[in-house]
């Protein structure tokens, strides 16, 4: 198998059952087979009511986030800052809010430290720097 994208779907599925096991209950999937709202803090309120709204999931993962949308038209999209962003402003969405967050609801990196709520950020005495993002944009009038 050549092609790059094909590639990356078969790594992500063989990855699949690993994350399914959830054993260190970091992507909070009992809570979410519980029907609760797995979302963190910082989604929830940075997303309020989507109710009747497509919404563009960017780093969905496993995809349990986008189910905790619970919205058709929520999908994975992963790229770099400024290709999501000239996406939208291409398409002629006009970006209504930004924000920076130094936290991340996984340990994407060894370095990492637990934070509140299930979330890691950098250790005390490393640089402040952003970690994730909030992002919404909406047609412009």
């Amino acid at each position: 198998m050549s092609d790059p994208i094909a590639l990356n779907r078969q790594n992500w599925d063989d990855r699949a059952a690993i994350h399914a096991r959830d054993t260190t209950g970091d992507y909070r999937l009992d809570r979410f087979r519980a029907g609760e709202d797995a979302l963190h803090a910082i989604e929830a309120a940075e997303l309020g009511d989507i109710a009747g709204k497509r919404v563009l999931h960017l780093q969905c993962h496993i995809g349990r986030d986008t189910l905790c949308l619970a919205h058709p038209s929520s999908r994975q999209w992963t790229h770099s800052l400024s290709s999501i962003l000239g996406s939208l402003i291409d398409a002629g969405l006009a970006i209504t809010m930004f924000r920076e967050h130094e936290v991340l609801p996984w340990q994407a990196l060894p370095s990492l430290v637990p934070a509140s709520d299930g979330l890691w950020r950098l250790a005390d005495g490393a640089p402040r720097i952003p970690l994730s993002f909030s992002l919404r944009a909406k047609k412009a009038a």
